[in-house]
């Protein structure tokens, strides 16, 4: 009987024969074979050597550690969490619960904890230190933060254990509302700064460069407080604080409690914030008189309600007023008057220094890539145009001067005002306000004059416009600033054309040749008004609103006209 001394499995490293590889396999060259193949190929077959019995004493002495493992990221530590805590605005009390953990599989002794600036905060747990945690036991601390204390939080919190000694700790700075009453009779007005930078070239045309990434906000009230309680307070709140920011109501944005809001209230239902400043992350300000009010902090905005981050502390009845609330410092010079000594008056002017929640909309309407401001002006104000040339002039004095026209074309800077009727169109305008960035981004805005006066019929596949005579072919040729044109019908209908062409016809009409037909007819009388219409821009990076009510405002702002 033959004896086997021992056998090789065949296994993917050794190419022989095995039904489950492919036959292809035999034709690789024995070089492309893997080099750890061969080497086990060499030796396929070998004596076996007994090595029964074992012998149970070390044969060798080997030096060994503990594997690494996350075991010492866990464990062996006071754990802190959170280690680091920032409060953000500080405008009511703030309670946050904070863990610590003995991650020692031994008992460990705090003995104390040491406090570095904690005015106006408390730090505490379930048992009076000194205390001794068991192993692996973790505890609840609670950190309560107070309004009353120094405007900034910069406090530390050293946990004085056997082993080691964490440490907590916390940042933030305290707001407090600036109390005053509000007189309407002077309005609000609203600022609006961006910041752009402008390279005009020879022919006139402009690189504009957009220097600032959100604009710089202002509010200027006048601000009234009666009673000799309420003008002591505000006159040391301004000693004290006018470095620091102050919460104040966006007095144009308020809303009014329908039905009673109870202490303890999460949400403020019926609230329609589709145009108002409310934002998450914000804060509100529900308001019933100077001394009666309380800051809440918006977790949620949703289309019809507010969730706040706390709970309310007080009962509000129906009729209490809802403001947005904005962080603001005030001027570094600030005027008061007294009136009588019953009386402060104050005509503040407020830098406010968290602008976000910032949105953009550009429009419905475009025009070859641009949008076109259809707003129309409030004509009840004095409508006026500075028409600017910037001629060239060389004055030897000894002879007439010599006067060159570089660009060829007259550029308009027009001022316009616009009355805001309601908050939807405030809110619309301020949009269209943060797209253009200030001077940044260019527009087509018309003239909103009644430039051409349609003679004859326009029929819906003509390009000619037989217009009244007005000197148009004579003094106004194909200019950058006189090639667009908007048809205003009374249906509301506006058209946009380019101007290829005019050619005089008479001493009486002249044709205005455009790029493409209108696609209907349209008679004379069917006309509101056909204007110029200019691509343009702001011509000052400071734009102003002022707030006559909650609901109406008026805007004012000098626009120009640029090429394309």
């Amino acid at each position: 009987m033959a004896v086997i001394s021992g056998i090789l499995g065949a296994g993917l490293l050794v190419l022989v024969e095995s039904a489950p590889l492919s036959a292809s396999l035999d034709l690789l060259d024995a070089p492309q074979q893997s080099p750890v193949a061969q080497a086990i190929a060499t030796v396929l077959v070998g004596a076996m050597i007994d090595q029964l019995p074992l012998s149970p004493e070390p044969q060798a002495v080997i030096s060994s550690l503990f594997a690494p493992s996350f075991r010492n990221d866990y464990y062996y530590r006071i754990h802190i969490n959170p280690a680091s805590i920032d409060l953000g605005n500080v405008i009511s009390q703030k309670i946050i619960q904070v863990e610590v953990w003995n991650a020692y599989f031994v008992a460990n002794l705090l003995s104390s904890i040491d406090t570095n600036a904690g005015t106006g905060i408390s730090f505490t747990g379930p048992q009076p230190e000194p205390t001794s945690f068991n192993a692996l036991e973790p505890r609840i601390y609670t950190l309560a933060v107070e309004v009353a204390g120094p405007p900034l939080i910069n406090t530390t919190y050293t946990l004085n254990f056997a082993e080691e000694s964490p440490m907590l700790m916390v940042v933030g700075r305290r707001v407090i509302l600036l109390f005053a009453g509000i007189n309407w009779d002077n309005g609000v007005l609203e600022r609006y700064s961006f910041l752009t930078d402008i390279i005009t070239s020879w022919d006139g045309s402009e690189q504009r460069v957009k220097l600032r990434a959100t604009p710089r906000r202002e509010i200027e009230a006048h601000l009234q407080v009666f009673g000799l309680d309420f003008v002591r307070k505000l006159q040391n709140t301004l000693f004290g604080w006018q470095s620091r920011s102050y919460l104040i109501p966006y007095w144009p944005d308020y809303y009014v409690l329908s039905a009673e809001l109870p202490a303890g209230s999460t949400v403020i239902p019926n609230i329609p914030t589709a145009d108002s400043e409310f934002i998450a992350g914000g804060v509100a300000l529900l308001f019933n008189a100077i001394n009666h009010n309380e800051s809440v902090q918006l977790k949620e905005v949703q289309p019809n309600q507010l969730t706040l981050d706390l709970p309310t502390q007080q009962t509000w009845p129906a009729g209490t007023k809802i403001y947005s609330a904005k962080f603001a410092r005030i001027e570094s010079q600030q005027t008061v008057t007294r009136p009588t000594r019953h009386m402060l008056d104050m005509q503040a002017k407020f830098i406010v220094t968290d602008n976000s929640g910032l949105t953009e909309a550009e429009g419905t309407t475009l025009y070859k890539g641009y949008p076109v401001l259809l707003d129309i002006p409030n004509e009840v104000e004095v409508l006026s145009e500075d028409l600017l040339r910037p001629l060239l002039e060389f004055d030897s004095e000894t002879v007439n001067p010599v006067v060159d026209d570089p660009i060829g074309y007259t550029t308009i800077v027009r001022r316009m005002d616009w009355l805001l009727k309601s908050r939807k169109e405030r809110a619309d305008f301020r949009k269209w306000l943060y797209a253009r960035a200030g001077r940044w981004k260019p527009f087509w805005m018309p003239s909103w004059n009644e430039d051409f006066k349609l003679q004859n019929t326009l029929a819906g596949t003509d390009t000619k416009l037989v217009v009244e005579f007005a000197f148009y072919k004579r003094f106004v040729p194909a200019t950058p600033m006189r090639d667009a044109l908007m048809i205003e019908l009374f249906n509301g209908t506006r058209i946009f054309k380019d101007i290829l062409n005019i050619d005089e016809i008479s001493e009486t009409e002249e044709n205005v040749f455009i790029d493409s037909p209108v696609g209907f007819d349209i008679q004379p009388q069917e006309v509101r008004r056909i204007s110029y219409l200019n691509l343009a821009r702001l011509d000052s990076d400071t734009v102003e609103i002022f707030h006559e009510t909650d609901t109406i405002s008026r805007v004012s702002a000098l626009i120009r006209t640029v090429v394309q």
